[in-house]
């Protein structure tokens, strides 16, 4: 954990340990300020840093059901007007076909 680090990078960071007391209504707050236009975009330039690590974590996780960070992605992922402008500003694309490819390169069986 850093200085530099957003509220939402640690909270990204430690939502694996929270209780799912905690964590099913922080997830609900955040449906609700998605909601809200200056949010949604902080939200989505934050989500796309912080996207090849959840996917990572995702990926290593052996509990299903439970709510994460990423299931927000469709909330901000399905929008055409933001996602023109993370595919320009924070080069989307690159970054998601980047994290799938090194999901399946992790996922090469060795030998």
């Amino acid at each position: 954990v850093t200085a530099e680090m957003s509220r939402l990078q640690l909270l990204a960071r430690l939502e694996h340990r929270l209780w799912p007391a905690v964590r099913n209504p922080l997830h609900d707050l955040y449906i609700q300020l998605i909601g809200e236009e200056h949010f949604k975009n902080a939200f989505a330039d934050e989500l796309v840093l912080l996207y090849p690590s959840l996917i990572r974590r995702m990926s290593r996780s052996n509990t299903l059901g439970d709510v994460h960070l990423l299931d927000l992605s469709v909330q901000v992922f399905t929008v055409p007007s933001l996602v023109t402008r993370l595919v320009r500003e924070r080069d989307l694309l690159g970054l998601q076909l980047g994290t799938l490819f090194r999901f399946f390169e992790d996922a090469k069986p060795v030998g």
